[in-house]
């Protein structure tokens, strides 16, 4: 065992500073200030033991970059008194905190602590990490007002990156960073680890970027980031008022994840990403996968972000090939130049199901109001979602899909008061080659304008068929199938968001009763209550309720 003192001439309430010794607990300093602070960091990268740097809470106004560079095997541990007591202010001039290491067990903690004014021509105004083979966690902390002014710098705030080892972000705030070259907030890149960024509130964070950089100015609020197969979970976080601008026009306002090696997974889920703003696509996030992988997307909210000139003003998810799951997410007041005013998806090849979202009062400059769906042989499930009050300029107002020769099951959907400049103000379909294929079945079609459906396709293509549908004004039509009508679906309250079907008089069979209950196709899965499927994305319920009329009044007017 190592025995001895350590003599620095450090007080601490009062006390001496101590240095506690033990091969299995590890060194302990206790710091009040920025000569302590950095003392304790040179001396923890040489001691050869785990070490802890509690930092007393009070506001550190620094002269020069706390540093860290060890290449032993232990870790290293820094917590503050909390991230709006303990503040490390880096005076608009100076990088904050700089930590490097090189070896699998010498991960590095941080907690409660706030950084805040930091600058570099690097990355990582506030905060740089970079390790090896060992994880990062950062945890309860506050980024703010810092920057990295190079062109090529990425992580205006911060920047934490690790070749095998995992990365978690929790109960952390990044707010008011730039950068002039990519990432306004945070960036994280791993090459094999797993990325976890949960609770955390990114706001105002932007990158402004005039050309040149390898990033091109992605990322106004964080960028997730691999060079290999990696794990990215985004769990949730609220994405507010970011933005990534310039003159390459940049993507991800909110956020860009960025795996770059093949079968990567991206899950994220109950997140909210609201005002944020990208010079090309995904005003929210944009998701690439260009090597595949999957895409878990689900219970997000997105309002009011904008994609300036390219498309997906709330999300642009584009996979390669794999598998893409997009459930329960609204959409609201988000808008786009080109395509997908909620959200856009292109796909190689692979499953894509769409199912339960809501996405309402979105606009796309060209195609799909709503939503923007692209295939080359994917097969695509779209299912049980709203689209309603969502506006094209060109095609689909609710919901625009292209593909070479993939396959698409459109089923109980409801599409409400959409609308476009030219044509299939519900839904609109491109089927370039003879082997794609859409089945359009059990969905409402109502107010949509100037029509609710349209398609084209190239030649040889099978033709189209819509069954067990109701679609306003289209009886005529020679799609409309077997099992459609053109009756008013009477809905609960579509002006005011409402889609639920409508049955007054319940049980009793009469004008009252939405004629899209129990008129789904029959060979469907039956309804939760056991009845036969309803038309649209919500079935009403049926259930007996006491009624003041006797039981033969009532069985007459039941048949």
């Amino acid at each position: 065992m190592k025995i001895g003192q350590l003599h620095f001439g450090l007080v601490f309430l009062g006390c001496l500073f101590c240095l506690s010794i033990s091969p299995v607990w590890g060194a302990t300093f206790n710091v009040s200030n920025p000569s302590e602070f950095q003392t304790a960091l040179s001396t923890a990268a040489a001691n050869g033991q785990d070490d802890v740097v509690n930092v007393a809470a009070g506001s550190y106004n620094l002269i020069s970059t706390l540093q860290y560079v060890s290449g032993e095997n232990y870790g290293l541990s820094i917590n503050g008194a909390g991230r709006n007591t303990t503040i490390l202010n880096g005076g608009h001039a100076i990088r904050i905190l700089s930590i490097t290491t090189t070896l699998a067990n010498a991960n590095v903690t941080i907690q409660n602590l706030g950084f805040q004014n930091g600058a570099t021509a690097e990355g990582g105004g506030g905060l740089q990490i970079s390790v090896t083979s060992a994880s990062i966690t950062l945890g309860n902390c506050l980024v703010s007002n810092c920057t990295a002014t190079g062109a090529s710098s990425v992580g205006g705030g911060a920047n934490l990156t690790t070749d095998t080892g995992d990365i978690t972000v929790t109960a952390s705030i990044f707010r008011d960073n730039t950068s002039s070259g990519n990432v306004g907030g945070l960036f994280t890149g791993t090459n094999s680890g797993i990325i976890n960024l949960t609770n955390c509130t990114l706001d105002g964070n932007s990158v402004l970027n005039s050309g040149g950089s390898s990033y091109f100015g992605d990322g106004g609020g964080a960028m997730l980031y691999s060079d290999g197969t990696s794990q990215m979970n985004i769990r949730g976080n609220t994405f507010t008022n970011n933005v990534a601008s310039g003159g390459d026009n940049p993507d991800g306002g909110g956020m860009m994840v960025y795996p770059l090696g093949a079968n990567s997974t991206v899950t994220m889920e109950n997140n909210t990403l609201t005002n944020n703003r990208a010079g090309l696509g995904g005003g929210g996030c944009e998701i690439r996968l260009n090597a595949g992988g999957s895409v878990i997307f689900g219970n997000n909210t997105f309002t009011g972000n904008r994609a300036t000139v390219g498309g997906g003003a709330g999300a642009m998810i584009h996979l390669d090939h794999g598998s893409l799951s997009l459930t329960n997410n609204t959409f609201s007041n988000n808008q786009c130049g080109e395509n997908g005013g909620g959200v856009v998806m292109e796909m190689w090849s692979g499953t894509a199901t769409l199912s339960g979202n809501a996405f309402t009062s979105n606009q796309a400059g060209q195609n799909g109001g709503g939503v923007a769906l692209a295939t080359n042989t994917a097969t695509a499930s779209i299912s049980k979602n709203v689209f309603n009050s969502n506006n094209a300029a060109n095609v689909g107002g609710g919901f625009s899909y292209s593909t070479t020769q993939g396959v698409a099951n459109i089923l109980q959907n409801t599409l409400y008061g959409n609308s476009v400049t030219t044509d299939g103000g519900g839904i609109y379909l491109y089927l370039e080659q003879t082997l794609a294929r859409v089945t359009l079945n059990t969905n409402i079609l109502w107010q949509n304008t100037p029509n609710a459906f349209n398609f084209s396709f190239g030649t040889g293509s099978a033709p189209i068929t819509m069954t067990y549908s109701d679609v306003q004004n289209s009886s005529g039509e020679s799609w409309f199938g077997s099992g459609c009508i053109a009756l008013d679906p009477l809905f609960v309250n579509p002006a005011g968001g409402d889609f639920r079907l409508r049955w007054t008089h319940y049980p009793i069979k009469d004008g009252t009763k939405s004629p899209c209950i129990d008129s789904g196709d029959p060979s469907l899965a039956r309804d939760p209550d056991n009845t036969r499927a309803d038309m649209g994305a919500l079935p009403y319920f049926q259930s007996i309720r006491p009624t003041s009329l006797d039981g033969v009044k009532l069985l007459l007017l039941l048949d």
